[in-house]
């Protein structure tokens, strides 16, 4: 294989070099091929999987997820309004959240799973927001028959539930000790 002299694999171009060390043939049914693959330039990501991402990318889609949520600002109750966004920061914080938040599957036009945020919507409605399913999707997505609308009606697994309950409980404690205080 000949390359030419402007050729350099740290700058993006990529190359393949198959050597075929061995063939056998016993039967022309099952031929066994040995081959060596070496693959230089960038690093290549099977079919519907995706790079691992790094703090700043996780940062970024972080803050995605919040100006996702704040659309619900007008659905949360007074108790929680100054509370809301520090709330979801926690959540977002939670390190069973955060292992399944990143990977959205096969949902389109999206970086983060939002069936894992309606599941967490589930779980805040009658308690930090006030509303429906069909209301809470309509000021998301802009949509009632989005299919964000179907998972808010489902809690997530055991473990974020608990996880995320265990939080809000922490925090709606905290709440009422703030509160006495503004009171005293």
């Amino acid at each position: 294989m000949k390359f030419d002299k402007d050729f350099n694999p740290g700058q993006g171009n990529t190359f393949n070099v198959w050597n075929i060390q061995h063939v056998e043939n016993f039967n022309p049914n099952a031929t066994t091929v040995t081959t060596i693959h070496y693959h230089y330039g960038e690093e290549k990501v099977a079919s519907g999987g995706r790079k691992r991402m790094d703090d700043e990318q996780k940062q970024a889609i972080k803050n995605e997820i919040l100006d996702y949520v704040a659309q619900l600002t007008d659905f949360v109750m007074p108790d929680w309004k100054a509370r809301y966004a520090t709330l979801w920061k926690k959540i977002l914080d939670l390190p069973v959240v955060e292992a399944v938040i990143y990977d959205y599957g096969r949902q389109k036009n999206t970086h983060f799973n939002k069936y894992v945020v309606g599941n967490i919507i589930h779980l805040l409605m009658g308690k930090v927001l006030k509303g429906n399913a069909t209301d809470l999707c309509r000021a998301l997505e802009g949509d009632e028959k989005h299919h964000i609308r179907h998972e808010m009606g489902y809690d997530p697994t055991e473990e974020i539930r608990s996880a995320v309950s265990a939080l809000f409980n922490i925090q709606y404690v905290n709440n009422l000790k703030e509160d006495k205080k503004l009171n005293c």
